[in-house]
């Protein structure tokens, strides 16, 4: 039996705060056509793993405890909203940033050790985003400038926990399962 998983770190906490504070003035303020994400569910989404078989998960473990052996927290910061695609916006992200390249070139390490477990993982470049709702139907212009005029910036903050989620897919949004969680 396969489960759906991804590998996440989890965000720093004044991020995380901060971030649940807009979720809930904007689930107020536009609470039609938009499934916002439940702020249990924000992440950083480092590598979607897809389809996985059970008996193979131990091997995953191990390894990403391997991969994570020597890596310190990865510094990001948040650099304000995007809606995206912009031809036909479907999501609203979080955007951040890095000073350095060192979690693209975590991800490429992570996406080849995954490979060679026998996965399919997506071979995307990383988009430092944090996917914070998904549009259903077509929003106003004036809720779209209202995304992107929110200013929300910060500092380089600390990303130090990387996590191992299963995903399942239900119609009021997905459900995630931790099945393994290391601090860096």
């Amino acid at each position: 039996m396969s489960v759906r998983a991804f590998i996440a770190l989890e965000l720093a906490p004044s991020l995380y705060e901060s971030l649940n504070t807009q979720l809930s003035e904007w689930k107020q303020s536009y609470p039609d056509g938009i499934n916002w994400v439940r702020p249990e569910n924000l992440h950083l989404t480092v590598l979607f793993l897809g389809d996985v078989e059970e008996v193979i998960i131990p091997e995953l473990r191990d390894a990403l405890k391997l991969q994570c052996r020597n890596i310190r927290p990865f510094m990001l910061g948040m650099n304000g909203f995007e809606l995206f695609p912009p031809k036909q916006i479907r999501m609203i992200w979080a955007q951040l940033r890095a000073e350095t390249s060192e979690l693209a070139k975590f991800n490429r390490r992570l996406l080849f050790e995954t490979i060679n477990l026998g996965l399919n993982p997506d071979p995307k470049e990383l988009r430092l985003h944090i996917t914070m709702g998904r549009i259903k139907t077509p929003q106003s212009s004036a809720m779209q400038r209202s995304i992107l005029e929110t200013s929300l910036h910060t500092d380089l903050l600390p990303f130090d926990t990387l996590s191992l989620y299963k995903s399942v897919l239900q119609p009021q949004g997905p459900q995630y399962t931790l099945l393994e969680q290391i601090k860096l």
